[in-house]
Parts: structure tokens; sequence; C-alpha cells
């Protein structure tokens, strides 16, 4: 199973900047308003999938994680309440709320 909050301390802890791959250094950097800075350096790479690798890194930063933390726990809590929701409307169907038998009737005579 994955950690989330591992996953999320992790983010929260990394660099909270622009991140970029630079194919000129074989570097991935991350960019403020003063500075760019080298965070991992894939150095003579010559693999093809280094560049799609470094690409995939910088792409999957601090700020992505965390939005897409923010949008599974959104997801999560949605969920929970739509469950909620369906056995909360069981036990009044189970009770006979909700029941009419002028819309019974109704419906049985249009099928």
């Amino acid at each position: 199973m994955i950690d989330i909050e591992k996953i999320k301390r992790a983010a929260l802890a990394a660099t909270q900047s622009t991140w970029a791959y630079d194919q000129r250094s074989s570097a991935i950097v991350t960019i403020t308003k003063h500075e760019v800075k080298a965070v991992a350096d894939f150095g003579a790479c010559s693999l093809p999938e280094c560049e799609a690798n470094a690409t995939f890194i910088a792409t999957a930063n601090p700020s992505a994680v965390l939005e897409l933390i923010e949008r599974l726990e959104a997801a999560e809590q949605d969920a929970t309440k739509w469950h909620e929701y369906q056995a909360k409307k069981k036990v009044l169907a189970d009770r006979g709320f909700g029941k009419s038998p002028l819309r019974d009737a109704a419906m049985k005579e249009s099928k």
C-alpha cells in the first residue's frame, strides 16, 4: 500500500519551486526568481530513457505531487459521503420511508 503521508512529508520537505530538466547539463534543476539549482545530476547517462526519466522526475515535482494528493483526498471524501448517503438511503427504504401507495400503483399501471 502507498504511504500517502510519507509522500506528502517528502514533497513538503523538497524544494518548493519550478522544477525542470536541463538538457544541456543533464540535470534536474529548481528555478526561483534568484537562482537555478541542480537537484539531481544525470551526468553522462547516454541511455535513451535517461532524458525521459529526468523529464518525469521534474514533472512529478513537489507541487504536482501535493496537488495529486489533494485531489485524491477530496475524491476519497466524496466517495465516503456517497457510501454514507447510500447506506442511509437503504436504511430508510428498509423502514418503508419513501414508499407511496399511490405512486406504486401508478408505476404498476404504466407497465
